[in-house]
């Protein structure tokens, strides 16, 4: 069997409290236990011991620096299945997995789609040497999702919006601070930035949500917060407005969901309720995985079956770059 181009490139994936965090890691996200202990989800060169206290999750076959992000549903009494990593790279025509290449053999248009083919590799490295890409058409046009508010709140923003206009990015998702959920933060910023995205043909949306929220308890803060939105869009031109909000809950994360999915539906349905009320005539995204459809003992096709009328929009965490299996999962 041929050996793959990155074996001898490893990253330790590991559960680790705050102050066992070795120097020279990377910390990829804050997980919290059951019990409420705090950890974090770190990636570190299989060539170094396992620090104090940590945890293995698994082990991947890529160096730390192309692991783009990793997380975890819940704490370490999960199985390792239960973590997500994001890698940076393409694959083969063996389906092994290759770091970016460092020198592309053309410049692509992010505009356009394109058919990749990996022609060599530098086999002590892992790296590719040379790619060539051959146009395929136009792709529909993407979305990007920023969690950081620095993202539109930087002065000026013009850099960052040329950056989504360059990846053919047409609806940008943001996240939206606020005092007490009743006040935006930066307000005139954010105004500032949806004007501007306006004029390159960015529509700008505000992502939502957590978890909890499907909790009867919470749903009156993010019914205040769909009321802010609206009160922000009644007192700004139209130029500067939200096209919509997208709220990404994903209960499914809750210790406990997969025990009696029902009921938690149940409580997500009677939430969207609340915000469809309170939206007027903002429009309403929902984000929810493929595995609604793939589960059959998830109960997902009935809870999408009830939202159906909620919603202006469905949007689906499809998380493939190949648009076969995009479509295929979709």
């Amino acid at each position: 069997m041929a050996q793959s181009p990155i074996s001898s490139a490893q990253t330790q994936i590991l559960l680790c409290p705050e102050d066992h965090r070795p120097e020279g890691s990377i910390t990829f996200s804050k997980v919290t236990e059951p019990d409420g202990q705090i950890r974090y989800l770190i990636g570190l060169p299989a060539s170094e011991p396992l620090p104090p206290l940590c945890q293995l999750v698994e082990t991947v076959p890529v160096a730390t620096t192309h692991i783009v992000a990793a997380n975890m549903f819940s704490g370490s009494t999960i199985p390792p299945s239960s973590s997500t990593i994001l890698l940076e790279g393409d694959r083969d025509k063996r389906g092994v997995f290759v770091p970016n290449c460092v020198e592309p053999a053309e410049e692509i248009s992010p505009q356009q789609s394109t058919d990749l083919e990996i022609e060599s590799f530098d086999e002590a490295g892992g790296n590719c040497i040379k790619r060539s890409a051959r146009r395929t058409g136009n792709v529909p046009p993407r979305s990007g999702w920023v969690w950081q508010p620095s993202f539109w709140q930087a002065t000026p923003v013009d850099s960052e919006l040329e950056k989504l206009s360059a990846w053919g990015i047409k609806s940008v998702y943001i996240f939206i601070p606020m005092e007490e959920h009743r006040v935006i933060i930066e307000a005139e910023k954010l105004s500032q930035f949806i004007s501007n995205a306006s004029r390159k043909g960015i529509r700008v949306y505000a992502v939502d949500g957590d978890p909890t929220a499907i909790m009867p308890k919470y749903h009156e803060i993010y019914v205040r917060r769909t009321q802010t939105y609206v009160e922000y869009n009644n007192s700004i031109s139209e130029d500067a407005r939200l096209a919509g909000i997208q709220y990404d809950i994903e209960p499914y994360s809750l210790p406990g969901f997969w025990l009696n999915p029902e009921i938690y539906y149940a409580n997500h349905v009677q939430l969207l309720q609340k915000l469809k009320a309170s939206a007027t005539d903002l429009k309403i995204e929902a984000a929810v995985p493929t595995s609604y459809l793939m589960n059959p003992h998830a109960k997902g096709l009935t809870f999408l079956n009830e939202i159906r009328g909620l919603i202006d929009t469905l949007v689906v965490m499809d998380y493939r770059t190949d648009q076969g299996k995009i479509i295929a999962q979709a």
